[in-house]
């Protein structure tokens, strides 16, 4: 149709697309749950090929607003070029218990430095977001604590052939606790690894992760690419055929330099090909829209350490398979409200250990609801991966400065296809640190807290933020809590953890170039290896803006654990000023 659409079938056309997008991305039950290939959702280019370049202008925006509520990948009105923001970072850190243990406490001056660099580009074939930033970590007197932490976030997109053929490519570095529910602690999708900017003092990416011995810390790492054509053939609809590439993994800290890329080695490693189409309809079927995907995904999973810090880990190596084939209709009631049904079939088969095969029906309905641009609610119930389960996945916006953001997902899987499965849902923010790219929410916070375990699991994972923005103030609360559940394979091989976790944080505005930020966070871990633990962290710090390109800060961390392992009852006070200078 060349007619201009009226403004009331545009905006259920919206919604219907938000609603398929949506559904690409896994946010729905009838999706994929491994490593679903790029881009698992279109925060940039739209107009490029993607079947958004008739829509009204007016109503274009709308959907980049809700696709990029985040302020992460810059859009297509963003300014054009690029911006490189090198930077260096010093900070020195006074703590009483270096070594993280029950007894005897031992005292020590740590060092660390971070060269960084942030860069942003937007072009008309290019959008990229990159925040990398090393961290050496140097101790005056316990040489066995010394590191070479790697702290990467990116995501991009290309355009290869203009409306036809595309490239995405995201990676995303850091570090964790091989036992889990250190305070929250974990770096895994945060910026300014070592805290250097001491833009957040919550205990993630600190220079010193609290209760985190280097004995018991792991490097994880996830890089992935995927080439796709994206072909609109005028209103019959769009079709995107594409093939991924997933490589992740987790190296234990077995000396001072940790592997920063996934070369070999390291405790687990998977290596995962996916092969996928899909084809969405276009106008001629008025308020419907029909979204068909084939998903093909083969992995190979390795371990090859005898153990990491406290946490077993056996030497083996399995390989998985999954098919899916799904068909979702949309139907757009209002320009608010689209209704959305699914069916299709899955056959998912692992190898090894955790031998086993899933072959059935998969179905799910659902909604999504758009009371106004700033806020989008997706609810999904159905059965797949042999199990009935509900997803959720919302932003809205209580008040002009209160926003709530929540999540709920129940997925199959490693803990590494768990890894792959959020950062393709991911986008990399303006502060560098990756997010989730509908809501704008924490992306990794479970991640961070869960202790390293081998098998596959069925994830049940809640993360929900609420913000509120005042003149000089930001507070904000996030719970984060995690089931890990793990299936196939022996009885006596099956294992589960519940992890739980409540991050408050508060930054005040004393002056315009002096930042107060106080946070304090509570998690709990149930199960796993080293039984039930409890612990709580304190911080509370300043930053001092000199100028527009150095600043400097100071903080106080304090962190307790209690454990049902005596290793794990111990105490900390971290004292650190640190100083950075970009260029």
């Amino acid at each position: 149709m060349d007619s201009e659409p009226t403004p009331s079938s545009a905006q259920r056309r919206v919604a219907g697309l938000a609603v398929a997008t949506a559904l690409a991305a896994g946010l729905s039950v009838g999706a994929p749950t491994a490593a679903r290939a790029f881009p698992a959702i279109d925060t940039g280019l739209l107009g490029s090929g993607s079947g958004l370049s008739d829509l009204a202008a007016p109503d274009a925006q709308d959907l980049t607003h809700q696709l990029q509520i985040a302020n992460g990948m810059p859009s297509k009105t963003s300014p054009f070029g690029w911006t490189f923001v090198p930077r260096i970072g010093f900070e020195e850190a006074l703590t009483d218990n270096v070594l993280q243990v029950h007894s005897p406490m031992r005292w020590d001056l740590t060092t660390s430095v971070s060269p960084g660099i942030q860069i942003s580009g937007n072009t008309q074939r290019t959008q990229l977001r990159l925040d990398y930033a090393p961290v050496l970590i140097m101790n005056a007197r316990t040489g066995s604590q010394n590191a070479l932490n790697q702290q990467l976030n990116t995501n991009a997109s290309i355009v290869a052939i203009e409306e036809l053929a595309f490239l995405d490519l995201r990676a995303v570095s850091g570090v964790q606790s091989a036992r889990g529910a250190a305070g929250g602690s974990g770096s895994i999708g945060a910026s300014d690894s070592g805290g250097i900017s001491a833009g957040s003092t919550t205990g993630l990416g600190t220079t010193r992760q609290p209760g985190v011995s280097q004995q018991d810390t792991v490097q994880t790492v996830s890089v992935g690419i995927s080439p796709y054509l994206l072909k609109k053939f005028r209103d019959y609809g769009t079709v995107r055929l594409g093939y991924s590439v997933n490589m992740s993994q987790s190296t234990a800290a077995t000396g001072f330099n940790y592997v920063p890329f996934p070369t070999g080695g390291g405790a687990r490693k998977l290596m995962s090909n996916e092969q996928t189409f899909e084809y969405k309809s276009g106008d001629f079927l008025n308020d419907f829209q029909d979204v068909l995907n084939v998903d093909l995904t083969q992995s190979t999973s390795t371990s090859t350490l005898g153990g990491v810090g406290s946490i077993s880990v056996a030497a083996q190596k399995s390989t998985s398979t999954r098919e899916i084939i799904s068909d979702s209709v949309n139907y757009a009631i209002s320009h608010s409200l689209t209704l959305t049904v699914s069916a299709g079939h899955e056959k998912i088969v692992y190898s090894g250990s955790n031998a086993q095969t899933i072959d059935d029906m998969t179905w799910s309905f659902g909604g999504t609801y758009t009371p106004n641009q700033n806020s989008s609610i997706t609810v999904s119930y159905g059965h797949q991966q042999g199990s009935d389960s509900l997803s959720f996945n919302g932003h809205y916006q209580l008040t002009p400065r209160t926003t709530i953001t929540a999540t709920y997902s129940d997925t199959l899987g490693t803990q590494l296809e768990n890894l792959q499965q959020q950062l393709n849902r991911g986008t990399v923010s303006a502060t560098g640190s990756f997010v989730n790219a509908q809501t704008g929410g924490q992306l990794f916070g479970a991640t961070n807290a869960a202790p390293i375990q081998g098998g596959v699991f069925h994830f049940k994972t809640l993360t929900a933020t609420m913000t509120t923005q005042l003149n000089r103030d930001t507070i904000s609360l996030t719970l984060n809590t995690s089931n890990q559940v793990s299936t196939g394979g022996a009885a006596s091989q099956q294992s589960s953890s519940q992890t739980n976790g409540l991050i408050m944080q508060w930054t005040h505005e004393l002056r315009a170039d002096l930042r107060w930020t106080t946070s304090a966070s509570y998690n709990t871990n149930a199960g796993g290896t080293l039984g039930t633990s409890q612990t709580f962290a304190f911080n509370s710090g300043l930053l001092y803006t000199i100028n527009e390109k150095l600043q400097a800060s100071a903080r106080y961390t304090y962190f307790r654990s209690t454990s049902s392992s005596t290793q794990l009852n111990l105490f900390e006070d971290i004292f650190v000023v640190g100083i950075t200078k970009s260029f």
